[in-house]
């Protein structure tokens, strides 16, 4: 609730006018977009964890790519080597 008052004068007589206002449903709206707010914010700070996410792992497949291809065929080293794993990762986000 609200109020505010101010003196008045009423049939010759000093009196005090007061208005009273319920806030109630304004008060709801107000806390409901500043919920609003938060969750917006914390989307976007997770669309850019996502997407720098996506970015290393963009660099590290691409690497890791060129340094496969550039072992002779039949290196041990290639036939235990996947990148599937990074692949995964970077689809879940």
């Amino acid at each position: 609730m609200e109020t505010s008052g101010h003196g008045i004068t009423f049939a010759g007589r000093r009196a005090e006018q007061v208005v009273i206002n319920d806030v109630t449903e304004r008060k709801r709206l107000e806390e409901q977009s500043a919920r609003r707010k938060e969750m917006e914010a914390v989307g976007r700070l997770a669309a850019g964890v996502a997407h720098d996410f996506n970015t290393f792992l963009t660099a590290i497949l691409g690497t890791t790519d060129l340094m496969l291809e550039d072992l002779p065929p039949g290196d041990p080293i290639a036939k235990g080597s996947s990148t599937s794993g990074v692949r995964r990762s970077g689809r879940l986000c």
